[in-house]
């Protein structure tokens, strides 16, 4: 029996605002307005979890779900972390989210997200595979399955070694994630981080990190990116980026404490 575990957080979220997109229109002497309703959508995220399955090559699913939003730990580690995700959930988010905690296997912590729920099964060796849209997956090594866009073609599951995961994690140290709320390295852009990181796969994370670390004291002492410290140091801003970042793996998270284990390098 191999067991794959899924974003359900993405799957919900993409559906809900799919549907709730979709042009009401009116039929009839009543003028009803007809739009997607809760069970219409609760069928478009019912296929994607069945083509996820299909495309994971496994027997059973697992839904990884997100636990209460303002107790996410990280808003501890910054300020500014999700800070700007003010909207209100689409239509129909919450009657989805309650049908699948009634049908579906679901595993979720209150402090954490549904990111750290993947990897935490996957670097334990609890699921066979885990699948999601988001490319923050990459950050985590094991099994893993990224969904891409329906324009390109998708590829089978994919082995992410311990380095792959440690680059793209310390890759998104430096620069950032604006949709989440940290910003990474001031003046850093994905153009720069082959060229601090260097083009060699082999590299360890602590010799990464280094580089990092490096990388922001440089901008800090920098006449145009100095000012966007903040009031941070370059060494503080780096490691607190390093742990917005990073997924939780196998050690991170205490379940008897239901507290996190910050990464100290």
């Amino acid at each position: 029996m191999t067991i794959a575990m899924l974003d359900a957080d993405l799957i919900v979220y993409q559906c809900c605002a799919f549907a709730e997109s979709k042009p009401k229109v009116t039929f009839g002497e009543d003028d009803a307005a007809k739009g997607s309703t809760l069970e219409s959508t609760i069928a478009t995220v019912e296929e994607k979890i069945k083509y996820q399955q299909l495309m994971a090559r496994c027997d059973e699913v697992v839904l990884a779900l997100s636990g209460d939003t303002n107790s996410n730990f990280r808003k501890l580690i910054h300020p500014d972390y999700k800070s700007a995700r003010t909207t209100e959930k689409p239509e129909h988010y919450a009657g989805v989210l309650e049908y699948l905690k009634r049908n579906y296997k679901y595993r979720s912590r209150k402090i954490l997200e549904g990111d750290d729920i993947l990897g935490l099964a996957i670097t334990s060796g609890k699921v066979d595979v885990i699948v999601s849209g988001d490319k923050d997956i990459l950050t985590l090594p094991g099994r893993i399955l990224h969904i891409v866009h329906k324009t390109k073609v998708q590829g089978p599951p994919r082995i992410n070694t311990v380095n792959e995961a440690d680059r793209y994690w310390m890759s998104q140290t430096l620069t950032g994630d604006s949709t989440d709320g940290y910003n990474g390295c001031p003046g850093i852009g994905p153009a720069g981080v082959t060229e601090i990181l260097g083009r060699d796969q082999s590299q360890g994370l602590h010799e990464m990190w280094y580089k990092v670390v490096q990388a922001y004291e440089r901008q800090s002492r920098h006449k145009r990116w100095g000012n966007m410290f903040n009031g941070w140091s370059p060494y503080s801003l780096a490691l607190a980026n390093a742990r917005c970042a990073r997924i939780l793996r196998d050690g991170d998270y205490s379940e008897s404490l239901e507290q996190v284990v910050l990464w100290n390098p």
